[in-house]
């Protein structure tokens, strides 16, 4: 099997593998002609909100710029400015209600720029900022969650509708990005990525919604398994995403309480991507190597944390001292 050299996919939902490609392609022309008004002004108002962190001056700017661009060319750009803008302020303020109704608007605000520009890039771009949001938007109700359960129970049932609106909002994002780069995907490698990609998402989303959400966990975690099930058959499991994707459908195990079991699921994975880091026949490029024993590590964590939460803390040190031995005894020359 042909092993895909992965790039880390970025977290954060302004930087996206869309819009990086439109605008490596749109680079020589904007060096030609130089910035339009609209986008020296788009560029403004998101230093401010990133770099100088005024979002609420920021997100004034931008509803003046909706205005003055209304009727040009240039309103689907300040739409995704809005919808940045937005982003931007639920990733970096420390209030915790501001930042879940500032997701909450990027979700919103994300579908109706899809639905204003279905079939268009900026439709599409919209569709990335979406499922990339409902994740974040997801970490971030897991963690609220997480808390909630312990110290503000009064707060768990909103924290959960929230939770089931940004997760089914990120699954069906991922469902039409699929869709989008169906046609593409056979001829274009960029375009297969992006699909695939979006496809670990979906199963990935849907498995932080079980998690979430106690009431349908048996379900959601069992529709995780089969959407991560079948991707995994689909790019191969001794590849760099086939075996990320398989460390992701074993966590299913660990999300319906069987911690014993998903530490048993974990070595399995850690099993595999040696076997492939050591297959002599396996063209691996360096950077695929380095993706593989960093996924590596972040399995063996996953174990000892869920065999330290099952009351095995020997077991748990075990499995630090055999990583520590393992991963360097394996670790290829040309990546250290």
């Amino acid at each position: 099997q042909v092993m895909l050299s992965i790039p880390a996919a970025p977290r954060a939902a302004t930087v996206l593998f869309s819009s990086f490609l439109l605008g490596a392609l749109l680079a020589p022309a904007a060096t030609a002609q130089g910035q339009s008004a609209a986008a020296r002004d788009a560029e403004f108002v998101r230093g401010l909100a990133k770099d100088l962190r005024f979002v609420d001056l920021a997100q004034e700017e931008t509803t003046r710029l909706a205005a003055k661009y209304k009727n040009s060319d240039s309103a689907s750009d300040i739409a995704l400015l809005d919808l940045d803008i937005k982003l931007i302020g639920a990733e970096i303020l420390s209030n915790s209600e501001e930042r879940r109704s500032l997701y909450l608007q990027a979700l919103k605000k994300s579908g109706e720029i899809y639905e204003a520009y279905k079939g268009e890039a900026v439709g599409t771009q919209a569709l990335e900022t979406q499922a990339e949001a409902a994740f974040e938007f997801g970490e971030f109700l897991l963690d609220q969650l997480t808390v909630a359960r312990q110290e503000n129970p009064d707060q768990v049932k909103e924290l959960e509708e929230q939770a089931n609106t940004a997760f089914k909002a990120g699954v069906q994002a991922c469902d039409g990005l699929m869709s989008a780069l169906s046609d593409q995907k056979e001829s274009d490698p960029q375009a297969r990525f992006r699909h695939n990609w979006n496809w670990l998402r979906k199963g990935v989303l849907q498995r932080m919604h079980a998690r979430a959400v106690p009431e349908n966990r048996e379900f959601l975690a069992d529709s995780a398994r089969v959407t991560l099930e079948e991707f995994i058959f689909e790019v191969g499991e001794h590849t760099a995403l086939g075996l990320k994707g398989l460390f992701e459908y074993f966590q299913c195990t660990e999300v319906v309480g069987d911690l014993e079991g998903a530490a048993m699921e974990y070595g399995d994975v850690v099993e595999q991507i040696l076997i492939t880091v050591n297959d002599d026949t396996l063209e691996i490029p360096a950077a695929t190597l380095q993706v593989l024993l960093d996924l590596a590590q972040e399995v063996y964590e996953s174990t000892v944390r869920v065999l330290l939460e099952a009351g095995k803390a020997d077991e748990a040190i075990a499995k630090a001292a055999e990583f520590k031995k393992l991963i360097e005894s394996q670790k290829p020359k040309d990546v250290e």
